[in-house]
């Protein structure tokens, strides 16, 4: 359930934070599973539904396969992604937004890559056609950003 304070600040603001929504386990299975997926697509392998999308620019300060990787898609339907996603606690933050009637189209891992171009300021509503509203989206950093690391 949402609380007062994050209804107003959703009204008000259009996102809320929740620190330490997902513990440091959950957070670096997180991290482990998405590795291997990388690990297994530089092998040549790959994982059902999961889309491994490359840096854009070459990274010369990349060593491991996943330092060459800007993006993981539709890992919604994959191990640990999966149970975070259909937590009861997170279900019932988004449908005090949106209401019962919930679908996650999209999910995404982003590397935060020493070196990595980056993401420009942009609205993803130029990238996806959203034709229902309203629409929500769930961000969570499995990782500490910090002046050492990027």
């Amino acid at each position: 359930m949402l609380s007062a304070e994050q209804k107003r600040e959703w009204n008000e603001r259009g996102f809320f934070i929740i620190r330490r929504f997902a513990d440091e386990a959950i957070c670096r299975a997180m991290l482990d599973r998405v590795v291997e997926i990388t690990r297994l697509a530089a092998r040549g392998g790959h994982v059902d539904n999961v889309v491994v999308m490359p840096e854009k620019k070459e990274n010369s300060q990349a060593r491991e396969p996943e330092e060459f990787i800007a993006k993981v898609f539709r890992l919604h339907r994959d191990s640990v992604f999966k149970e975070f996603v259909e937590r009861k606690d997170l279900l019932d933050l988004i449908s005090g937004i949106v209401g019962p009637e919930i679908d996650c189209f999209l999910s995404q891992f982003i590397f935060k890559n020493r070196g990595a171009m980056g993401q420009p300021w942009h609205q993803d509503s130029f990238y996806f056609p959203f034709d229902k509203t309203p629409q929500v989206g769930v961000w969570l950093a499995v990782t500490k950003a910090t002046l050492e690391n990027g």
